[in-house]
């Protein structure tokens, strides 16, 4: 693992006046403080959530001439529109941060009887565990209920609709660009109790590295980066943290993620593209080029030779 450090204010306000940025789920949490920290350097930031007010709110703190547009990022029309408005308000579509994401089974990490998993059950809550049953259509038994498919419709499909919208744009726009999806330390490593959000977020790690392969973004220099939260202080999971040591964990807030973006956004393009960049506190380093050493190592271990520019 590499170690990297924090762009300087100077660097940033080099590379980042004029670039028009998206990040979606922006409102609060990662998004917002990635948002705000690029607009504060010169970026004209566009605040996307689900929630329209909410979204302005958020811009309207920002400042710095942020704009704010609502999308349902599970919705390929919505977001056809987001990123037709976007070009057509700003003429340019320089940078994607594709971090809007949910986690309806963080509630199953919380202790039985704390106050906020009785809070978050009436919202977001999923056990993969649990036999939950359905009535039959006869009304006289009942039959296992399907899984739900919302967290990958938000969590895959809307990143993967951010990647497709976001390709067709830069490249039709012919500046390049820079499209960062956020993983998550879930991306690398399972946890027993969120099955199903952990799937969720190693597809993601997959789909940067094939994308950021693919010789159509290269010629159009596009890169495509991966962002790796640890243990992040957010509102939903502070509760959890509190209940763990610091001396137990490194723990990061949203802030370190943001300037982990700026990295992402400004550093040179061979620097970034294909890259993951874990966040640990304050501690940037990158991963996937000794990831993709192993794996080299596992091949010639097994006799075969596999190698990709």
């Amino acid at each position: 693992m590499s170690i990297i450090e924090r762009p300087s204010p100077e660097f940033l306000n080099s590379k980042l006046p004029s670039k028009v940025a998206v990040v979606t789920g922006s409102a609060s949490g990662i998004g917002y403080a990635t948002a705000k920290l690029l607009a504060e350097y010169g970026a004209q930031v566009v605040v996307v959530d689900l929630d329209a007010a909410q979204s302005q709110k958020a811009a309207d703190s920002i400042g710095h001439g942020a704009a704010s547009h609502a999308c349902d990022v599970t919705s390929w029309t919505q977001q056809v529109e987001l990123f037709e408005w976007v070009v057509s308000k700003f003429g340019a579509l320089d940078v994607v941060i594709c971090n809007a994401g949910i986690d309806p089974e963080v509630n199953n990490t919380f202790p039985a009887g704390h106050p906020t998993k009785e809070k978050a059950s009436k919202s977001v809550f999923y056990d993969f565990s649990a036999d939950e049953m359905e009535e039959v259509e006869d009304g006289k038994s009942q039959r296992l209920k399907a899984p739900p498919k919302t967290i990958f419709d938000v969590n895959l499909m809307g990143p993967i609709y951010n990647l497709k919208l976001a390709m067709h744009h830069m490249k039709r726009l012919a500046k390049g660009g820079r499209i960062i999806f956020v993983g998550s330390a879930n991306s690398y490593l399972p946890l027993s109790d969120t099955s199903l959000y952990c799937a969720s977020k190693h597809a993601i790690l997959g789909l940067m590295r094939s994308a950021s392969r693919r010789t159509d973004c290269k010629e159009a220099n596009i890169t495509i980066s991966l962002l790796v939260p640890w243990t992040t202080v957010t509102p939903l999971t502070a509760p959890i943290l509190e209940l763990i040591p610091d001396s137990m964990i490194v723990k990061s807030v949203p802030e370190d993620l943001a300037w982990a973006v700026a990295y992402l956004v400004s550093a040179e393009p061979d620097k970034v593209n294909g890259k993951g960049v874990w966040v640990q506190g304050q501690k940037m380093k990158e991963v996937e080029d000794a990831y993709y050493d192993f794996t080299l190592t596992l091949s010639e271990s097994t006799g075969e030779k596999w190698t990709e520019e």
